[in-house]
């Protein structure tokens, strides 16, 4: 496959390999690749042992949200992107000894995230139709499709009609999950996405103890 990019994108890509500053961090590094704000990085949640949807839930549908879309509507871009983050990752790019362990574990992690569900996403972007996405059950580098693609597109749905985010709650406790969407609240066992709404004395207890960021 042969991509054809703009001088001003070969500049950027050069500069990932040529700049270095020695205060650099990981997440200094990494918001310079992605292009977001250093403000929208640090909001992040770069620890590893996450599940699959929570990295999703941090990333791809919170602050890289609206960046992964603006790249994904350029043809090829997000296939370079994956290359930049794979030097990254490998140490072909930024400062050495920079990235420790635990980070290098949840950028692999992310990597395969979206090796997988970069399809989907460029398609929504382009305006194309949707292409169904097999993924492998039980291989811990591929993605649930009806858990996670579908929560994706519902997200870039709502954005694209100007509509607000749902909020999810994952950590409130160990038995259910919590969303607010549209001024109203549900809970669905934990991991499940069996959203029911609340009401009554549920609902009055989730809007005093769950709170949503």
């Amino acid at each position: 496959m042969k991509f054809i990019i703009t001088e001003e994108e070969k500049n950027r890509i050069r500069g990932l390999y040529e700049y270095v500053d020695e205060s650099d961090t990981f997440l200094d590094q990494f918001s310079r690749i992605y292009g977001v704000p250093m403000e929208d990085a640090e909001s992040i949640n770069f620890s590893s042992g996450q599940t699959q949807m929570d990295i999703v839930k941090n990333t791809l549908m919170g602050p890289l949200k609206i960046p992964t879309i603006e790249h994904a509507r350029e043809k090829g871009r997000l296939d370079r992107l994956l290359q930049e983050l794979l030097s990254f990752y490998k140490g072909d790019t930024g400062l050495k000894g920079s990235v420790s362990e635990e980070q290098k574990l949840w950028l692999n992690d992310f990597i395969e995230i979206l090796k997988v569900i970069k399809p989907q996403i460029e398609n929504y972007a382009q305006g194309l139709p949707q292409e169904k996405v097999l993924v492998k059950v039980g291989d811990p580098n591929y993605l649930p499709s009806t858990e996670v693609l579908q929560s994706v597109k519902s997200g870039l749905d709502r954005y694209s009609q100007g509509l607000p985010q749902e909020k999810i709650n994952t950590t409130n406790d160990s038995t259910y999950d919590y969303k607010l969407s549209d001024d109203k609240y549900y809970y669905s066992l934990k991991g499940q996405n069996n959203w029911v709404e609340a009401n009554g004395k549920g609902l009055e207890s989730i809007k005093s103890k769950v709170t949503f960021s």
